[in-house]
């Protein structure tokens, strides 16, 4: 939602599939695409967000600031597997998998996280693209974390990885409501919210990668939401 709302508001045949597996985030899912009348399901796995301060542990009041570690492919997977346990990334694995076998058609195009500063939608991405073989993959920017400077070296890498690019600026009445369906709907990420308000307050356009070149629409309107919620 907060780095898609372009893709969910102007394409028709879109589905939302969520690797997230915790209850609270599941039913605030549930709630917001029923709203915005978006197919939806998340993958049965053990994967929860929390494993972001696995690899970001928080820093005790008083202790000396200690840099933020760059964000790689090797260190992350070995996060996972600590945090979660040698069966629940296989069943991360295995989950991602069997979906990917489901969807991997010509006719489909897949959008990931480009995994920039978060080191769980790194992960995610690598598997995706590992048992994708026919779908279209394109890449969404993560907000807020592709955003701080500890992220700038891995953003320059990806993007000489993947070429094209496309943004969408959205115009002040979509991203008002952007961020009204946001606090609305997500309570368990209004912490991140309100530390994120520069990042908010500046409505940076969406942006999305591809190794392809690009090749859809509808407006969601405040007014028909509020009735449907």
């Amino acid at each position: 939602m907060f780095c898609c709302y372009s893709i969910l508001s102007r394409h028709k045949d879109v589905e939302v599939i969520t690797v997230e597996n915790d209850p609270k985030r599941i039913a605030e899912d549930d709630r917001l695409y029923d709203v915005l009348e978006v197919p939806h399901s998340h993958l049965n796995t053990s994967y929860k967000d929390e494993s972001y301060y696995a690899y970001f542990p928080k820093q005790k009041k008083g202790e000396p600031r200690v840099p933020r570690r760059k964000v790689e492919l090797e260190s992350s997977i070995q996060c996972l597997r600590e945090h979660f346990g040698a069966e629940g990334y296989e069943s991360l694995l295995s989950e991602i998998k069997r979906l990917s076998n489901a969807v991997d058609s010509e006719e489909n195009t897949i959008y990931l996280p480009a995994g920039i500063g978060h080191p769980s939608h790194l992960v995610i991405r690598h598997l995706f693209e590992s048992a994708i073989e026919h779908a279209k993959i394109i890449y969404y920017r993560d907000f807020p974390h592709s955003y701080r400077r500890s992220s700038k070296e891995q953003l320059e890498e990806f993007k000489a990885e993947c070429p094209y690019h496309e943004e969408f600026q959205l115009t002040e009445e979509d991203h008002n409501l952007k961020w009204w369906l946001a606090g609305k709907f997500y309570r368990s990420q209004s912490g991140l919210m309100f530390y994120e308000q520069g990042h908010i307050q500046k409505n940076v356009p969406e942006e999305f990668y591809s190794r392809e070149e690009f090749n859809g629409s509808k407006r969601w309107r405040k007014e028909e939401l509020t009735k449907r919620s």
